[in-house]
């Protein structure tokens, strides 16, 4: 299944699972389906992925790691691929949204303290692990977008609060997570 039509430079940026979202420039894109046209071809649940330890400077994990059987791996994956330093960001569904439910691919929904468990005693390669700079919730209503704005500023105001009483009547859609590879 490997297809792989770059050569990996300086200033590597990857974006797996890219679909059919729109491609920036200068991105190097990963996905399992030659459909979309990725400039490698990976199915991101097999391991090793097709890059060297410590060679990537950024990845975009959008939309992706709720569809992976093992989640825990592909992230290892990103960490031993990443350079000390990294930019990762991941874009997941929140787990009190149907969003997270509604596609049968979908293998869980995320918190906001998902990533809380890769903190520094956690480190597991080379004792690299993810440093969270940045969560956020993602609230967006087509039919009421003032009421999905607010509910977006209360539930990031208020992250604790949003995760244990909030969801429950006004869910957030997703989480992004800006990450840093920190060793």
């Amino acid at each position: 299944m490997k297809k792989v039509k770059v050569e990996l430079g300086a200033g590597r940026k990857i974006d797996i699972g890219v679909g059919r979202d729109k491609i920036e420039k200068g991105w190097i894109t990963v996905d399992c389906f030659d459909y979309v046209n990725p400039d490698i071809l990976h199915n991101l649940d097999e391991f090793p992925y097709p890059f060297k330890d410590d060679s990537v400077d950024e990845v975009k994990a959008k939309k992706i790691i709720e569809h992976l059987k093992n989640r825990m791996e592909a992230l290892t994956e990103i960490l031993r691929i990443c350079k000390v330093g990294a930019k990762v960001e991941v874009f997941v569904p929140h787990w009190s949204h149907t969003l997270a439910w509604n596609n049968l691919q979908h293998t869980r929904g995320f918190s906001i303290q998902s990533f809380d468990m890769y903190r520094e005693q956690y480190a597991n390669v080379n004792g690299k692990y993810f440093q969270v700079e940045k969560a956020e919730y993602f609230a967006y209503m087509t039919k009421l977008p003032w009421l999905g704005k607010f509910n977006q500023w209360l539930a990031n105001k208020y992250p604790t609060l949003t995760e244990v009483i909030l969801c429950k009547f006004m869910p957030v859609q997703a989480v992004r997570f800006n990450l840093r590879v920190v060793k």
